[in-house]
């Protein structure tokens, strides 16, 4: 019987191979459990039926592909920790009503670029908030302008290697199939063709058939999360000392508004941007936690009555909500029970639809009542339990590091030059990257751990287990094989469009990851066997991978903004699927000609 059983499994590897991905592909589509499981479960089936030994199974994990990615991860993270992309989102923010066409159009550029050299999602999570900031500034819909940020950050990752995670991927398992590494800029002349084709589509046409649809938050009755309350003093020595208040501007950056200045019994209401601060002011103000951190971290601010803290690893930064009908209701925030001598600095307080006040430390809590506590936590877990405050949930704001925003950015650039000159490899150059950073405090090790998409890693790292078990279960071949005679006769430019079509239509269905790991392999067969430059199959996965434009699924941004523009599924179709046809008509002839078929 085990005989027969290994005879059977031998005999018919090909096409058990491909009913093992047919089935992980399907659970991709399905969405039961998350795609790494899938992933993960497809790779441990081609093991068990022996087409991966321990071996082939271990070399998944020196595929220089994931940790790449993974190092771009890290520097994406850098430039959001010192606060550069929320720099550049503030400067878009302060310009749009004056100048929306130039705005609009400077944005569109600055995402392109932004795209092309760091992870494209973590700069559509950035942006998303301030689309939906200048959609309400000029009176749009939020659907008409969500949807091109995803398209537009997706056709900026075609125009690097390390634009997206779906190039470096590609790249890695061709290397693997003995194909010479890609340079940084080797698909650049491709990508801007797909880029300019991709926005003269949603210039003539896409923008008529946008939804003109109220967004998720406006749905709800809500929008972005209620800045905190809070009081920030002018210290001695501060920079801002003898300046008007609107020329500071770490006091009139993006997420802050100030409302008031204290000063001695006077309280300054009117005409607040041309007040001249001075020494021991109190400007009471809202801002997000991120800048209220930012400025208590600072040498010329602090959070009124709180000194700056000490250099405490163990302190946290929490969230908590006054229950209802408790203890705490009616209580000033420095009468709370137990904060006088227990380390807790109270750095906000946020209510809903209401300005609390008069100041940050006067003002008496009601129900439901957001505070924004600082400390460590065990004595932040005393002051909850004194206090009824339930749902404390630890912050994820931390301060901006602006000062070394020039260091993220030039690690970044460093990156993209030294790989580009062939002085090193991008994963070299990108490690040497994240030393410095990590040296300079650009992020701490933690934030640098954080930013890396484990999940995502995990994904690419069982593909790859995948991509080698049908290689080895004879699935590829059987694949050329069967597509070889429909494609034997026909010209270079049906065999390209062949591959990118097949790319793309995939994509749309699962993750386009999964899909560049399974279709290189056939595609460098395919070429081998057409006597076709297999570099330019290559190309065409990439971009059919990455060019997805049809469905809310097929790529992480289009999720993104799927749920935070309350599009429909049929929305994605109605402006994507043209998109998509009209990207990988030029992008096919471009590779063509690009390569010289």
């Amino acid at each position: 019987m085990r005989e027969t059983m290994a005879a059977f499994f031998s005999d018919y590897s090909a096409f058990i191979g491909l009913g093992i991905v047919t089935v992980v592909f399907i659970a991709f589509a399905l969405e039961r459990y998350p795609p790494e499981v899938v992933a993960i479960g497809g790779a441990v089936t081609f093991f068990l039926c022996g087409y991966l030994d321990s071996e082939e199974l271990g070399s998944v994990f020196s595929n220089p592909a994931p940790i790449t990615i993974a190092a771009m991860f890290v520097l994406s993270g850098g430039l959001v920790r010192t606060g550069a992309l929320d720099a550049a989102a503030g400067w878009l923010v302060a310009r749009v009503k004056t100048r929306p066409a130039t705005t609009l159009a400077t944005m569109t550029a600055g995402l392109l670029v932004a795209s092309a050299f760091l992870n494209n999602t973590p700069a559509v999570i950035v942006l998303l908030p301030i689309v939906v900031e200048i959609a309400r500034t000029l009176g749009v819909a939020e659907t008409r302008l969500l949807m091109p940020l995803s398209f537009v950050a997706i056709l900026g990752g075609t125009c690097s290697m390390i634009g997206t995670s779906t190039n470096l991927l590609v790249d890695g398992v061709a290397r693997a199939q003995g194909l010479e590494a890609f340079s940084i800029f080797e698909i650049t002349p491709v990508g801007l063709v797909a880029a300019a084709t991709g926005l003269a589509y949603l210039v003539l046409v896409g923008r008529l058939l946008l939804p003109e649809r109220a967004g998720a938050a406006e749905t709800i009755g809500e929008g972005e999360p209620e800045p905190y309350f809070t009081e920030i003093v002018v210290r001695e020595g501060s920079s801002a000392i003898g300046r008007r208040l609107g020329e500071v501007g770490s006091l009139t950056l993006r997420g802050m508004k100030p409302v008031a200045i204290r000063r001695g019994t006077q309280t300054l209401r009117r005409n607040l941007a041309d007040i001249e601060i001075r020494k021991a002011d109190r400007i009471v103000m809202f801002a997000t936690p991120e800048e209220i951190l930012t400025l208590h971290e600072s040498d010329g601010f602090r959070v009124a009555r709180v000194a700056p803290p000490a250099d405490d690893e163990k302190r946290i930064l929490v969230e908590a909500t006054v229950a209802p009908h408790r203890r705490g209701i009616g209580r000033k925030v420095s009468e709370l029970i137990g904060i006088s001598g227990s380390g807790i600095a109270v750095l906000g307080v946020r209510r809903h639809l209401h300005v609390p006040g008069p100041t940050l430390h006067e003002t008496r809590l009601r129900p439901a009542d957001r505070l924004l506590l600082e400390g460590r936590p065990e004595a932040i877990t005393r002051i909850a339990d004194a206090n009824d405050l339930v749902g404390v949930d630890v912050s994820k704001a931390r301060s901006f590091r602006r000062d070394k925003a020039p260091l993220a950015i030039g690690a970044l650039l460093a990156v993209v030059i030294v790989s580009a000159l062939g002085l090193a490899s991008i994963q070299t150059a990108a490690f040497v990257a994240i030393a410095a950073c990590l040296l300079l405090r650009v992020l701490d090790a933690d934030e640098a751990w954080r930013s890396i998409r484990g999940d995502l890693l995990i994904l690419i790292f069982a593909m790859l287990a995948i991509g080698i078990g049908m290689q080895q279960a004879g699935s590829v071949d059987l694949l050329v094989e069967v597509i070889f005679p429909w494609l034997e006769n026909a010209p270079v430019l049906v065999v390209v469009l062949a591959i990118y079509a097949l790319s793309s239509l995939l994509t749309e269905l699962v993750t386009n990851n999964a899909v560049a790991v399974v279709v290189t392999p056939v595609a460098l067969s395919l070429a081998e066997s057409l006597g076709i430059d297999g570099r330019a199959l290559v190309v065409a996965v990439m971009f059919g991978a990455s060019a997805s434009f049809a469905t809310p699924i097929g790529y992480q941004t289009n999720t993104l903004v799927y749920a935070a523009g309350n599009y429909r599924f049929s929305d994605f179709v109605k402006v994507g699927l043209p998109m998509n046809v009209a990207v990988g008509l030029t992008t096919t002839v471009a590779i063509c000609i690009y390569y010289g078929l």
